[in-house]
């Protein structure tokens, strides 16, 4: 399940120009609104942890693993996309988001994803 070759492949200097940009941003954003007391610059440094736990977790994951389920996640995109259709919240004149609970969430970003696995996982196969 988990890629052993996880270490070797690691691009380690765009991983640190990352980390330096990300840096960069939330002090770009203490210095504009560090007298608000909503403090944006925290949320900035939460979603920087949450993504490097993602970045993290989906790396160490075998990417071999997602292409079995590539024609199951297709499906899902499918139908959270057609839920959009139907039920989606109508923001500013489109309709792109379902309200789950407080929770808005927005399948096309997840589509993008799927798509992409979609399409690899296909041109894999027909390589030759």
């Amino acid at each position: 399940m988990f890629d052993a070759r996880l270490n070797k492949k690691i691009d380690l200097p765009l991983l640190g120009v990352t980390y330096i940009l990300g840096i960069f941003g939330i002090l770009i954003v203490y210095s504009a609104t560090h007298s608000d007391p909503t403090a944006a610059y925290k949320k900035q440094i939460l979603w920087l942890i949450l993504g490097s736990l993602a970045l993290f977790g989906t790396a160490a994951v075998d990417f071999h693993l997602s292409a079995r389920f590539q024609k199951h996640l297709y499906v899902l995109n499918l139908f959270l996309l057609t839920i959009v259709l139907r039920a989606g919240s109508n923001i500013n004149g489109a309709s792109r988001w379902i309200k789950i609970g407080p929770f808005p969430f927005q399948p096309s970003e997840f589509a993008k994803l799927f798509i992409i696995l979609t399409l690899a996982v296909f041109l894999a196969k027909r390589y030759d």
